[in-house]
């Protein structure tokens, strides 16, 4: 598989998903319960073809400090600093299949955008038993990404990203390079 680079800042969840880390403002409130239904379509690598519904669980949204800290981690170190500094940070919501315990989340970011708002995800994400025990490549895409577009009603779309490797940082955005598997799609998102 050839791996693919996307510019974003977003995260996970594939198997059963951009605003920066610095300079980027929230508007959204520091601590606010947010739910949200969506459907994940994957598009393509295992899985392909699937569609699940998904609930999106925000308990809490990431502070400026926390990303400026984030942001401070990966330009000392690079990703492994960035990943040790991310693990570190208090849960601050999930991504789950609808009815299911689901995946935690550990960087959540809202910015308000001229149409809705972006809200941005970052997480460490599962490494399966096999995967590290054979020490395959993929092991070395360690985060995952969700990025959602919403309207001001709180519906809209996004991608997610469950295999990704941040490889840079330029201003408000982040390079990630995805394990090589299209972005599987976040359609139908409503608030709850």
């Amino acid at each position: 598989m050839k791996p693919r680079s996307f510019v974003a800042l977003a995260l996970f969840i594939c198997c059963s998903a951009s605003s920066g880390f610095s300079g980027a403002t929230s508007n959204a409130p520091k601590t606010r319960i947010d739910k949200y239904s969506a459907t994940l379509t994957i598009v393509s690598g295992p899985g392909a073809g699937t569609v699940r519904p998904i609930t999106i669980y925000i308990s809490n949204y990431s502070t400026e400090a926390e990303a400026n800290m984030l942001s401070n981690a990966f330009a000392d170190g690079g990703s492994k600093t960035l990943f040790r500094a991310l693990t570190k940070l208090k849960v601050k919501g999930s991504i789950a299949p609808t009815g299911s315990v689901g995946y935690q989340i550990r960087f959540i970011r809202a910015v308000d955008t001229p149409t809705g708002r972006k809200i941005t995800m970052l997480t460490d994400r599962p490494i399966g038993f096999l995967e590290a025990y054979y020490g395959t490549r993929s092991k070395d895409y360690q985060y995952g990404l969700v990025e959602l577009n919403l309207d001001d009603n709180g519906k809209g779309e996004g991608t997610l990203i469950y295999a990704a490797k941040v490889k840079g940082m330029r201003g408000e955005t982040i390079e990630v390079e995805n394990f090589g598997i299209e972005p599987a799609r976040v359609l139908n998102i409503r608030r709850l």
